[in-house]
């Protein structure tokens, strides 16, 4: 089951060799981001950690794989509603974290507020219903959970044993408390960005009849719409678009974990629990 595993990647590997040169170049910048930190030994577990991740993935699949797809009525408008969601929450994110915020006044922020329906796909997710799709259709799936937790656990344990001053677990809850932990974690960033996700990278995937073109395009822009913010908090320019290629493998594990158990959940599950800063250097 193991060499089985192994070769499927090999093939994914051979049978898309653009998007293959693609990976090589962000793995690439991503090695050279943690060396002009002074984080390299960190980027350079942080890659092989997030491949094996995947390998696991790969390999829980091949002894229960899943049966399901999903469905893209029209791939077009429904690229054109993401793309258009995506942009108009990256208006408000601007907005926000312009520095500006506290001088609008109330009614100024009243007409803006609308976007952060954009922002966390609100809007979206009561598009899609009204276009007839079911739930079940969105990834709210009964959940292949069995394989986020060995993934939690090397995530973990590589952060552990390279960076393990990242870690905010002890710090997150004693400030938060653990509900209120893990109600941020998972339903106020995790749930938003992996539905976000699912949408963007489904049906990108139909449109260019390529599902990891569609996959590597929704993390791209899934990490910049992280920019404004990140920006606001440093006023570095390089530093938040390396903050965003930083992140850009992560979320291509997230996505990689959806599009190969057909659910939502295993992804939620993992990144709402990721507070274990292995991303960050």
């Amino acid at each position: 089951m193991i060499k089985t595993a192994f070769k499927c990647q090999v093939n994914q590997v051979k049978n898309n060799k653009s998007i293959s040169v693609a990976l090589l170049l962000l793995a690439l910048m991503v090695v050279y981001i943690g060396y002009q930190s002074g984080h390299l030994k960190q980027s350079l577990v942080y890659l092989p950690a997030l491949w094996l991740c995947t390998f696991i993935i790969d390999l829980y699949l091949f002894w229960k794989p899943s049966q399901q797809t999903f469905e893209v009525k029209n791939s077009k408008r429904e690229s054109l509603y993401i793309i258009l969601s995506a942009i108009l929450g990256s208006v408000f994110l601007l907005i926000r974290f312009s520095g500006h915020w506290e001088q609008f006044t109330g009614l100024t922020k009243l007409m803006v507020m609308p976007l952060l329906l954009c922002t966390f796909p609100i809007a979206l997710a009561v598009i899609m219903l009204v276009l007839k799709y079911k739930p079940k259709d969105l990834g709210f799936r009964l959940p292949f959970l069995i394989p986020a937790l060995p993934v939690i656990f090397i995530i973990g344990l590589s952060t552990y044993f390279i960076a393990p001053l990242n870690i905010k677990f002890t710090e997150a809850i004693s400030q938060e408390g653990l509900l209120a932990t893990l109600f941020t974690g998972i339903i106020t960033a995790a749930l938003a960005e992996e539905f976000w996700r699912l949408l963007a990278q489904t049906r990108l995937a139909v449109l260019f009849n390529n599902a990891a073109l569609g996959w590597l395009i929704a993390s791209i822009i899934w990490a910049f719409m992280h920019t404004p913010k990140w920006y606001y908090e440093s006023h570095n320019f390089y530093e938040t678009i390396f903050g965003a290629i930083r992140i850009i493998p992560i979320g291509l594990m997230w996505g990689y974990m959806t599009y190969k158990t057909k659910s939502i959940f295993p992804a939620i599950l993992v990144h709402g629990t990721n507070l274990w800063g292995l991303q960050n250097f």
